[in-house]
Protein backbone atom coordinates (compact mmCIF):
# COMPACT_ATOMS: atom_id res chain seq x y z
CA UNK A 1 0.00 0.00 0.00
CA UNK A 2 1.32 3.01 -0.62
CA UNK A 3 0.17 6.93 0.05
CA UNK A 4 0.52 9.65 2.91
CA UNK A 5 -2.04 11.06 5.09
CA UNK A 6 -5.02 10.27 2.71
CA UNK A 7 -4.22 6.68 3.28
CA UNK A 8 -2.57 6.99 6.78
CA UNK A 9 -5.90 8.91 8.31
CA UNK A 10 -8.61 6.54 8.05
CA UNK A 11 -6.29 3.91 9.26
CA UNK A 12 -5.23 5.09 12.54
CA UNK A 13 -9.08 6.24 12.83
CA UNK A 14 -10.35 2.92 12.33
CA UNK A 15 -7.62 1.25 14.80
CA UNK A 16 -8.69 3.78 17.18
CA UNK A 17 -12.66 2.56 17.02
CA UNK A 18 -11.77 -0.90 17.17
CA UNK A 19 -9.96 -0.51 19.86
CA UNK A 20 -12.43 1.41 21.57
CA UNK A 21 -11.25 4.19 23.49
CA UNK A 22 -10.89 6.72 21.54
CA UNK A 23 -12.91 9.20 23.93
CA UNK A 24 -10.73 8.18 26.72
CA UNK A 25 -7.10 8.10 25.50
CA UNK A 26 -4.88 11.17 26.15
CA UNK A 27 -4.38 12.08 22.16
CA UNK A 28 -0.81 10.12 20.79
CA UNK A 29 -0.01 9.65 24.25
CA UNK A 30 -0.76 5.83 24.60
CA UNK A 31 1.22 5.63 21.37
CA UNK A 32 4.48 6.74 23.22
CA UNK A 33 3.44 4.22 26.54
CA UNK A 34 2.86 1.53 24.70
CA UNK A 35 5.13 1.84 22.28
CA UNK A 36 6.52 -1.82 22.05
CA UNK A 37 3.03 -2.93 20.83
CA UNK A 38 4.01 -1.07 17.72
CA UNK A 39 6.34 -1.94 14.66
CA UNK A 40 9.42 -0.34 14.80
CA UNK A 41 10.73 1.43 11.82
CA UNK A 42 14.43 0.90 12.00
CA UNK A 43 15.37 2.50 8.89
CA UNK A 44 15.20 3.93 5.38
CA UNK A 45 15.61 7.38 4.04
CA UNK A 46 12.48 9.84 2.33
CA UNK A 47 15.60 11.85 0.33
CA UNK A 48 17.73 14.20 2.65
CA UNK A 49 19.84 14.23 4.90
CA UNK A 50 18.71 15.54 8.34
CA UNK A 51 16.69 13.92 11.15
CA UNK A 52 12.98 14.40 9.78
CA UNK A 53 13.64 12.13 6.92
CA UNK A 54 15.80 9.34 8.18
CA UNK A 55 14.57 6.21 10.39
CA UNK A 56 16.08 4.86 12.95
CA UNK A 57 15.72 2.57 15.88
CA UNK A 58 13.15 3.82 18.34
CA UNK A 59 11.56 6.96 17.45
CA UNK A 60 12.64 8.89 14.36
CA UNK A 61 11.34 11.91 12.41
CA UNK A 62 9.62 10.22 9.40
CA UNK A 63 7.88 7.36 11.41
CA UNK A 64 7.47 8.15 14.53
CA UNK A 65 7.83 5.87 17.32
CA UNK A 66 6.51 3.00 14.75
CA UNK A 67 3.39 1.79 12.72
CA UNK A 68 0.44 -0.29 13.58
CA UNK A 69 0.76 -4.08 14.92
CA UNK A 70 -2.85 -4.48 16.14
CA UNK A 71 -4.68 -2.53 18.69
CA UNK A 72 -2.57 -3.09 21.67
CA UNK A 73 -0.75 0.15 20.94
CA UNK A 74 -4.35 2.01 21.10
CA UNK A 75 -6.16 0.08 23.46
CA UNK A 76 -5.11 1.33 27.29
CA UNK A 77 -2.87 4.01 28.24
CA UNK A 78 -0.52 3.88 30.76
CA UNK A 79 -0.80 5.99 33.92
CA UNK A 80 1.35 9.00 34.11
CA UNK A 81 2.41 10.94 36.78
CA UNK A 82 5.33 13.44 37.48
CA UNK A 83 6.98 16.13 35.84
CA UNK A 84 6.42 17.30 31.81
CA UNK A 85 8.05 20.16 31.89
CA UNK A 86 10.13 22.43 34.15
CA UNK A 87 11.57 26.83 34.11
CA UNK A 88 13.20 28.32 37.02
CA UNK A 89 13.19 32.23 37.66
CA UNK A 90 15.95 34.41 38.52
CA UNK A 91 14.75 34.67 42.14
CA UNK A 92 15.06 30.54 42.41
CA UNK A 93 11.48 30.12 42.08
CA UNK A 94 10.64 26.45 40.58
CA UNK A 95 7.87 26.05 38.21
CA UNK A 96 6.88 22.45 37.09
CA UNK A 97 4.19 21.46 34.79
CA UNK A 98 2.83 18.43 36.22
CA UNK A 99 2.70 14.84 33.86
CA UNK A 100 -1.23 15.18 33.53
CA UNK A 101 -2.53 16.75 31.00
CA UNK A 102 -6.39 16.30 30.71
CA UNK A 103 -8.75 15.64 27.07
CA UNK A 104 -9.81 17.62 25.47
CA UNK A 105 -7.47 20.50 25.32
CA UNK A 106 -4.10 18.67 26.55
CA UNK A 107 -3.02 21.14 29.04
CA UNK A 108 -1.37 20.51 32.24
CA UNK A 109 -1.63 21.47 36.22
CA UNK A 110 1.01 24.16 37.23
CA UNK A 111 3.45 23.90 40.50
CA UNK A 112 5.28 26.23 42.06
CA UNK A 113 8.10 25.53 44.41
CA UNK A 114 9.69 28.89 46.55
CA UNK A 115 11.65 26.31 48.87
CA UNK A 116 14.60 24.99 46.36
CA UNK A 117 12.11 21.89 45.92
CA UNK A 118 11.40 20.78 48.83
CA UNK A 119 7.62 20.99 48.57
CA UNK A 120 5.46 22.06 45.39
CA UNK A 121 2.66 23.95 45.53
CA UNK A 122 -0.34 23.53 42.94
CA UNK A 123 -1.32 26.77 41.13
CA UNK A 124 -4.47 27.78 39.27
CA UNK A 125 -4.42 27.29 35.56
CA UNK A 126 -3.26 24.93 32.64
CA UNK A 127 -0.58 25.08 30.53
CA UNK A 128 1.55 23.46 27.55
CA UNK A 129 4.80 25.21 27.60
CA UNK A 130 5.94 27.65 30.75
CA UNK A 131 9.12 29.58 30.74
CA UNK A 132 10.36 31.87 33.80
CA UNK A 133 11.82 35.58 33.93
CA UNK A 134 14.80 37.11 35.94
CA UNK A 135 11.73 38.15 38.56
CA UNK A 136 10.29 34.61 38.88
CA UNK A 137 7.40 35.55 36.82
CA UNK A 138 5.91 32.24 35.04
CA UNK A 139 5.14 32.76 31.19
CA UNK A 140 3.18 30.77 29.77
CA UNK A 141 1.25 29.59 26.71
CA UNK A 142 -2.02 27.10 26.95
CA UNK A 143 -3.18 24.47 24.41
CA UNK A 144 -5.01 27.14 22.30
CA UNK A 145 -1.74 29.49 22.18
CA UNK A 146 -2.82 31.97 24.43
CA UNK A 147 -0.15 33.74 26.21
CA UNK A 148 -0.42 34.72 29.85
CA UNK A 149 2.15 35.95 32.66
CA UNK A 150 1.45 34.90 36.34
CA UNK A 151 2.79 37.50 38.87
CA UNK A 152 1.90 35.21 41.66
CA UNK A 153 -1.38 36.62 42.21
CA UNK A 154 -3.20 36.11 39.29
CA UNK A 155 -2.84 35.56 35.53
CA UNK A 156 -2.98 37.92 32.92
CA UNK A 157 -3.57 37.57 29.41
CA UNK A 158 -1.50 39.54 27.47
CA UNK A 159 -1.73 40.19 23.32
CA UNK A 160 -1.24 37.12 20.91
CA UNK A 161 -0.64 33.51 20.47
CA UNK A 162 1.94 31.05 20.27
CA UNK A 163 3.20 27.26 21.22
CA UNK A 164 6.08 28.81 23.27
CA UNK A 165 7.52 31.92 24.97
CA UNK A 166 10.88 33.01 26.59
CA UNK A 167 11.15 36.69 28.51
CA UNK A 168 14.80 37.56 28.64
CA UNK A 169 16.29 41.33 29.08
CA UNK A 170 15.91 42.09 25.28
CA UNK A 171 12.25 41.31 25.08
CA UNK A 172 9.37 38.68 24.98
CA UNK A 173 10.46 36.19 22.48
CA UNK A 174 7.30 34.07 21.02
CA UNK A 175 7.35 31.14 18.49
CA UNK A 176 4.04 31.20 16.47
CA UNK A 177 1.55 28.27 17.13
CA UNK A 178 1.29 27.94 13.20
CA UNK A 179 4.47 26.05 12.50
CA UNK A 180 5.93 23.84 9.33
CA UNK A 181 9.11 21.92 10.77
CA UNK A 182 9.95 21.33 6.67
CA UNK A 183 10.25 24.66 6.78
CA UNK A 184 12.52 24.61 9.97
CA UNK A 185 9.94 25.50 12.63
CA UNK A 186 7.90 28.65 13.85
CA UNK A 187 7.93 32.18 12.98
CA UNK A 188 9.65 33.99 15.79
CA UNK A 189 8.20 37.38 17.26
CA UNK A 190 9.43 40.00 19.96
CA UNK A 191 8.11 42.43 22.33
CA UNK A 192 9.49 45.51 24.40
CA UNK A 193 6.40 46.11 25.68
CA UNK A 194 4.76 42.71 27.39
CA UNK A 195 3.48 41.17 24.33
CA UNK A 196 1.17 44.86 23.46
CA UNK A 197 2.61 44.55 20.21
CA UNK A 198 5.33 42.29 18.33
CA UNK A 199 7.77 42.49 15.63
CA UNK A 200 8.62 39.27 13.67
CA UNK A 201 12.14 38.55 13.59
CA UNK A 202 13.60 38.25 10.26
CA UNK A 203 14.11 35.17 8.97
CA UNK A 204 13.62 33.60 12.20
CA UNK A 205 11.88 29.78 12.53
CA UNK A 206 12.53 27.60 15.79
CA UNK A 207 11.43 25.24 17.68
CA UNK A 208 12.61 26.24 21.16
CA UNK A 209 14.02 29.38 22.35
CA UNK A 210 15.69 30.30 25.73
CA UNK A 211 16.58 33.93 26.78
CA UNK A 212 18.36 35.31 29.83
CA UNK A 213 19.02 38.55 32.34
CA UNK A 214 22.04 39.43 30.50
CA UNK A 215 20.48 39.79 26.87
CA UNK A 216 21.08 36.32 25.38
CA UNK A 217 18.74 34.84 23.50
CA UNK A 218 19.72 31.73 21.53
CA UNK A 219 16.56 29.52 19.32
CA UNK A 220 17.15 25.91 18.10
CA UNK A 221 15.23 25.01 14.60
CA UNK A 222 13.77 21.95 13.52
CA UNK A 223 17.05 20.16 12.45
CA UNK A 224 18.86 21.23 15.76
CA UNK A 225 20.94 23.86 14.62
CA UNK A 226 21.49 26.34 17.30
CA UNK A 227 21.18 30.31 16.75
CA UNK A 228 22.05 33.62 18.57
CA UNK A 229 20.14 36.46 18.04
CA UNK A 230 21.24 39.98 17.83
CA UNK A 231 19.33 42.79 18.55
CA UNK A 232 20.49 45.42 16.39
CA UNK A 233 19.96 43.28 12.94
CA UNK A 234 16.28 41.94 14.72
CA UNK A 235 17.85 38.79 13.54
CA UNK A 236 19.32 35.19 14.60
CA UNK A 237 22.05 35.52 12.58
CA UNK A 238 24.82 33.93 14.30
CA UNK A 239 25.06 30.19 14.21
CA UNK A 240 26.57 28.28 16.86
CA UNK A 241 28.47 25.16 16.67
CA UNK A 242 26.61 21.57 17.92
CA UNK A 243 23.09 20.87 17.37
CA UNK A 244 20.07 20.37 20.27
CA UNK A 245 16.56 19.85 20.86
CA UNK A 246 16.15 21.92 23.81
CA UNK A 247 17.90 24.30 26.26
CA UNK A 248 18.06 26.63 28.78
CA UNK A 249 20.78 29.49 29.95
CA UNK A 250 22.34 29.51 33.35
CA UNK A 251 23.81 32.29 35.52
CA UNK A 252 26.76 34.10 33.08
CA UNK A 253 25.86 32.73 30.01
CA UNK A 254 26.19 29.23 30.81
CA UNK A 255 24.30 27.70 27.81
CA UNK A 256 23.13 24.07 28.42
CA UNK A 257 21.47 22.28 25.36
CA UNK A 258 19.97 18.76 25.54
CA UNK A 259 20.89 16.52 22.38
CA UNK A 260 21.73 13.29 20.36
CA UNK A 261 18.44 12.38 21.44
CA UNK A 262 18.96 8.52 20.66
CA UNK A 263 17.36 6.69 23.68
CA UNK A 264 14.27 9.01 24.37
CA UNK A 265 12.55 5.37 25.62
CA UNK A 266 15.61 5.53 28.01
CA UNK A 267 16.54 8.81 29.53
CA UNK A 268 16.09 11.27 26.53
CA UNK A 269 18.42 13.19 25.69
CA UNK A 270 22.45 13.68 26.64
CA UNK A 271 23.21 16.73 28.55
CA UNK A 272 25.65 19.32 27.54
CA UNK A 273 26.92 22.84 28.96
CA UNK A 274 28.77 25.46 27.01
CA UNK A 275 30.24 28.54 28.16
CA UNK A 276 31.92 30.07 25.22
CA UNK A 277 28.66 29.89 22.84
CA UNK A 278 29.27 27.20 21.49
CA UNK A 279 33.30 27.06 21.00
CA UNK A 280 33.24 24.00 23.13
CA UNK A 281 31.24 21.83 25.46
CA UNK A 282 31.07 19.99 28.27
CA UNK A 283 28.56 16.45 28.67
CA UNK A 284 26.64 16.05 31.77
CA UNK A 285 25.38 13.24 33.44
CA UNK A 286 22.37 11.36 32.64
CA UNK A 287 19.56 12.55 30.08
CA UNK A 288 16.65 14.21 29.72
CA UNK A 289 13.67 15.83 27.86
CA UNK A 290 13.22 18.96 29.69
CA UNK A 291 15.84 21.04 31.27
CA UNK A 292 15.92 24.73 33.49
CA UNK A 293 18.74 25.48 35.45
CA UNK A 294 18.62 27.72 39.04
CA UNK A 295 20.45 31.30 39.87
CA UNK A 296 23.05 29.00 41.32
CA UNK A 297 24.10 27.37 37.90
CA UNK A 298 22.21 23.91 39.29
CA UNK A 299 20.83 21.99 36.11
CA UNK A 300 17.48 20.64 36.44
CA UNK A 301 16.04 18.14 34.33
CA UNK A 302 13.01 16.19 33.71
CA UNK A 303 13.42 13.15 31.83
CA UNK A 304 10.89 10.63 29.73
CA UNK A 305 9.31 8.73 32.60
CA UNK A 306 8.16 12.36 34.22
CA UNK A 307 11.21 12.04 36.95
CA UNK A 308 12.35 15.38 37.99
CA UNK A 309 16.17 15.56 38.98
CA UNK A 310 18.48 18.06 40.67
CA UNK A 311 22.17 18.09 39.71
CA UNK A 312 24.63 17.71 42.40
CA UNK A 313 27.12 20.76 41.03
CA UNK A 314 27.23 23.35 38.29
CA UNK A 315 28.64 20.88 35.95
CA UNK A 316 25.77 17.99 36.22
CA UNK A 317 28.45 15.43 37.28
CA UNK A 318 25.56 13.84 38.91
CA UNK A 319 21.95 14.11 39.70
CA UNK A 320 19.62 13.25 42.65
CA UNK A 321 15.79 12.54 41.98
CA UNK A 322 13.31 15.31 43.47
CA UNK A 323 10.28 14.25 44.87
CA UNK A 324 7.43 15.54 42.72
CA UNK A 325 4.34 16.59 43.12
Amino acid sequence: MEGGTSVATPIVAAIYALAGHATTLHAARSLYTNASQLNDISGGNNGCSFYLCIGGPGYDGPTGVGSPNGIGAFSSETATSGARDIAIGGNGTIWVLANDCTLPDGDCGIYESTNGGSSFTLQPGRASRISSDASGNLWLVNALGAIYEYNGGSFTQIGGTGSSVSMGSNGLFVLSNICNPFQGGCPVYRSTDGGSTYTAVTGAVAVDIASDASGNTVAINAVGNLYKYDSAANAFDTQLSGSAGAESFGPGGALWVLSNCTAIFGGGCNIYKTTNFGSSYTTAAGQALRIAVDPSGIPWVVNTSGGLYKGTDSSGSSFTAVSFP
